[in-house]
């Protein structure tokens, strides 16, 4: 079956990411179904017409949401119907065996994302919030229809969007680096449909706080948000730990109601 060629023009995101979803369309289409052996990697970059290193990147992408598996001397294979409880078991065992990774890189997110949020201007948060807001639109369609993956990609681009309006381009390439490393945990995470929607409510809720222009709220936000987002991973959802104020700062006072508010549930993914 020939494939259309990647245009990076009439797709959103990297290169890998569009090969991703052009493939994930294929395989939610029914057009590569259960058990269909995926072609060549050298087939795919030729069809595809892109190099090895995006296309691998995107294999890894399908493998890390269980929509491919490899064989070893065989080739990758769409994946068979797993039921929801067997899936939800095999992310979780893959977390709990990557804890420590996961619990070191959010500690570090948990210091920078919000420090980036303490030195945004304030002139660029109206335009600022509508990019987000557009962000969020699109995910919660991911979510509604179960797509971890483009969820993990939104949520990657929802922080790296906070973090690139901070005046300090070292900050910026020191939290991007970061939030793209975690790329690997939030396509695990999102697969799991509490975690998903935990970290839309609070992806919300920081928003209205930006939207707001209470900084101090969104920064306590992110904040929260990194700070339980490994218990979430790797449990059923968490009571709030509480507020930690030994900075001397006070939540904001901007109102979050029904599912948007943070309070209705911890932190979503590690990577975001």
């Amino acid at each position: 079956m020939a494939l259309k060629a990647i245009d990076l023009g009439e797709e959103s995101g990297s290169l890998a990411d569009a090969v991703a979803g052009r493939l994930r369309e294929l395989i939610h289409s029914g057009r590569w179904p259960p058990g269909f052996k995926l072609p060549t990697e050298r087939q795919l970059i030729e069809q595809l017409e892109v190099s090895r290193s995006p296309l691998r990147e995107a294999l890894k992408m399908l493998e890390s949401a269980g929509l491919i598996h490899a064989h070893v001397g065989r080739g990758r294979f769409v994946q068979g119907q797993l039921s929801a409880q067997a899936s939800l078991s095999l992310v979780r065992t893959w977390l709990q065996a990557h804890r420590r990774d996961l619990e070191h890189l959010n500690q570090i997110r948990c210091a920078i994302e919000p420090a980036a949020v303490r030195l945004m201007p304030r002139a660029a948060l109206p335009s600022l919030v509508e990019e987000l807001r557009a962000g969020i639109e699109e995910a919660a369609l991911a979510c509604a229809r179960g797509d971890a993956i483009r969820m993990s990609q939104l949520d990657r681009d929802f922080h790296a969007t906070i973090c690139e309006a901070a005046p300090n381009p070292p900050m910026v390439a020191m939290a991007v680096g970061l939030i793209e490393a975690t790329m690997p945990f939030g396509q695990r995470v999102y697969a799991i449909p509490e975690a998903a929607r935990n970290s839309l409510a609070d992806h919300t809720a920081i928003t209205n706080a930006l939207a707001a222009g209470d900084l101090r709220l969104a920064r306590r936000l992110v904040e929260r948000h990194h700070r339980l987002a490994f218990k979430v991973a790797l449990t059923h959802p968490v009571e709030d730990e509480g507020e930690d104020d030994s900075d001397g700062d006070q939540p904001g006072t901007v109102a979050t109601s029904g599912p948007t508010s943070a309070a209705s549930g911890a932190a979503g993914t590690p990577s975001g």
